[in-house]
């Protein structure tokens, strides 16, 4: 249970994204932004135009980047 209590309180605190089939979320290049937490759907992580890993419901990424002043290295695409 509370488990699910912090994964709620972390979706109130992240602002909503709805994307459509393969739309980008960012480009490998951008600077970093935002973290995100998948309440639904897939997730493709792509480097150099080349599928690496898919990300699923309840998967987080880009969080601990938050702080960096850098970009990121690959590119994020619905499924």
């Amino acid at each position: 249970m509370d488990a699910f209590i912090q994964n709620e309180q972390l979706n109130n605190t992240f602002s909503k994204r709805i994307l459509e089939k393969n739309e980008l979320l960012f480009r490998q290049g951008d600077l970093i932004g935002d973290g995100y937490i998948i309440n639904s759907g897939e997730i493709m992580l792509e480097r150099n135009n080349i599928k690496i890993e898919k990300l699923g419901k309840r998967e987080a990424f880009g969080i601990f980047n938050l702080f960096l002043k850098t970009k990121y290295d690959f590119s994020l695409r619905m499924q």
